[in-house]
């Protein structure tokens, strides 16, 4: 069996603001601390306020907008391959080198 590492990050989004398409490196468990945000996967759209928990398994892109009006911020945690070394985020493959 592998090593992990949980690893635990604050996302603040700025009033309107989003971040694009992504998905992340493992699975982790996410809680909104402030404001809400609209988590956009390809098949549903949820919302999530402050005090919401929800669980992300890392293989699904998603994108996410601030719906609150103010700065949204939410917790990511994350378990990861314990040799990682910078961000868990990754972006969509550019299709026109498919």
């Amino acid at each position: 069996m592998g090593k992990y590492k949980l690893r635990v990050t604050e996302i603040m989004i700025a009033p309107g603001g989003y971040v694009g398409d992504h998905n992340h490196l493992g699975p982790g468990i996410r809680q909104m601390t402030e404001g809400a945000m609209e988590y956009i996967l390809p098949d549903e759209t949820i919302t999530y306020q402050s005090g919401d928990f929800f669980f992300e398994t890392g293989d699904v892109s998603h994108r996410v907008v601030d719906k609150s009006g103010k700065v949204s911020k939410h917790l990511l945690f994350e378990i990861l391959p314990v040799d990682l070394v910078g961000t868990s985020l990754i972006l969509p493959r550019d299709k026109s080198q498919e």
